[in-house]
């Protein structure tokens, strides 16, 4: 009695071209300041990902770049994203998606989480509030501090204050989207 035997057709998935990286630089309309810039479909293309944020790292100075390492996103300033889309479009395995700026929207200047909290804690000493360094990783606090400031520099009650309460909320508004992403 012959057995037949069946041929399985064999699926070799390491012959198989792996999917290409999709880079995505899009504008940031929460900060209206920066481009995102992120890497979906990474897979065995991290050598090649490594690249590019190097590229970002030793071209792009630290004012002018922040990663996210909650959002895997990194944050560049306008004026690099060209170089970026570059640099990109010359890698064989990377589709970049770039969106451009809305043409309505005028770009802000980028802030780092550092400038910022200098910018904070100016503003809380301009109200006699004190605050310390170990302050700001509790959000419970830096609230507190932050709006015993505002009702010290609230054009009501100081108006000669004015534009410092709009510097506190502007500053207070982006720690909070930056560093205590929205509410701790």
């Amino acid at each position: 009695m012959a057995r037949s035997r069946r041929r399985r057709s064999a699926i070799n998935l390491g012959d198989e071209a792996p999917p290409k990286v999709t880079v995505s630089i899009t504008w940031d309309c929460i900060t209206n300041a920066a481009y995102r810039v992120s890497f979906i479909n990474i897979g065995r293309h991290w050598s090649k990902c490594e690249i590019i944020i190097t590229f970002i790292k030793q071209t792009i100075p630290t004012s002018q770049r922040e990663y996210d390492p909650d959002l895997k996103v990194w944050f560049v300033g306008e004026s690099y994203t060209q170089s970026i889309v570059d640099m990109c479009s010359v890698i064989p395995d990377f589709d970049v998606c770039f969106t451009p700026k809305p043409e309505e929207v005028f770009a802000t200047k980028m802030h780092s989480k550092e400038e910022d909290y200098a910018t904070f804690k100016r503003m809380l000493s301009l109200a006699h509030i004190e605050f310390s360094d170990c302050n700001l990783t509790d959000f419970k606090h830096a609230k507190r501090a932050y709006l015993r400031a505002a009702m010290q520099l609230h054009p009501d009650r100081a108006p000669d204050m004015a534009a410092e309460m709009s510097t506190l909320n502007e500053t207070w508004t982006r720690l909070q989207h930056s560093y205590f992403k929205d509410g701790g």
